[in-house]
């Protein structure tokens, strides 16, 4: 059987890069991505020093050519991690960043899945997996309404294609705010 292709966001730090270099050394094609060079750069000596295969790209979800690169790949499993955060008290938190935050985490990911999902429709085969977190689930005191807010923001829009696969065909995200790997069914 041939190595599912895996592309992960907000792939270079964190939860991202463990799940990366975990799958890279398994059985998946994984090409990891990140928001500035710094941070591809980072993770591109961290997978040499620790002998692992990982194709590491910058895909910044606000940069209409990062997008356009990455709607040319062919995955089989999207893995939307990528993610900002801005804390604070609501009335200390300007509104564009709130606004970034949806950007980023919400729309941006909207926009790389609708690019790669019509390839996997095409090959009826895909995963998308929608990651979120416990903070929006509770308020936690100053974690800020910016990421409180986009997590069920991201949940609906995750159950939202979940709901649309049975008519589509669509590859069935699956949303999940705790889940330690990727477990295809």
């Amino acid at each position: 059987m041939a190595r599912q292709r895996v592309l992960i966001t907000g792939a270079t730090s964190g939860f991202g890069a463990g799940v990366a270099l975990e799958l890279a050394r398994s059985r998946f094609d994984v090409t990891a991505a990140g928001q500035t060079w710094q941070q591809v750069t980072s993770l591109r000596e961290r997978a040499a020093d620790e002998k692992t295969k990982l194709d590491v790209i910058k895909l910044d979800l606000l940069d209409p050519m990062d997008l356009a690169h990455a709607a040319d790949m062919d995955v089989d499993i999207l893995m939307l991690n990528a993610g900002v955060q801005e804390a604070g008290a609501l009335v200390d938190i300007p509104l564009d960043r709130v606004r970034r935050s949806f950007e980023v985490n919400v729309l941006g990911h909207l926009d790389l899945a609708q690019r790669l999902i019509p390839a996997m429709m095409k090959r009826k085969r895909g995963r998308v997996i929608w990651m979120s977190s416990q903070a929006g689930l509770m308020g936690v005191p100053f974690l800020g309404t910016a990421r409180a807010s986009t997590k069920p923001a991201q949940r609906v829009t995750a159950n939202g294609h979940r709901s649309a696969r049975r008519a589509s065909r669509c590859p069935m995200p699956r949303h999940c705010w705790r889940c330690s790997t990727i477990r295809s069914r």
